[in-house]
């Protein structure tokens, strides 16, 4: 099975996200009282780096290297249609109702 597909809407999609930045955006974000993305990686690296049981992991570990990647979700894929036969195959391995959950997510 080929995720060219699937590939090229996670690149549209990246392409995407980085046209919706800019103050205006993040000031709107504010204003709802949310964070942006980036704030919350900061949020959450700088609890992890906080605790005894992760600190010593994360030393010299930026917060720009723990933002998703397309790289990263192309090869996710590729390991899910290798072992299971793509998403779905994992979801239903798992009792999960494929049809369900994108019934959830088209919503």
């Amino acid at each position: 099975m080929s995720w060219d597909k699937e590939i090229e809407e996670l690149r549209r999609r990246e392409a995407l996200a980085l046209q919706m930045g800019g103050a205006d955006k993040v000031a709107r974000q504010h204003e709802f009282g949310k964070l942006t993305i980036r704030e919350r990686i900061a949020a959450i690296m700088s609890r992890l780096r906080a605790s005894s049981t992760y600190a010593a992991d994360l030393e010299g570990v930026t917060d720009e290297s723990r933002k998703p990647r397309a790289e990263f979700l192309e090869r996710v894929l590729e390991v899910l249609d290798e072992r299971d036969g793509g998403p779905e195959g994992w979801l239903q391995a798992r009792g999960f109702d494929p049809a369900r959950l994108r019934e959830r997510l088209a919503a």
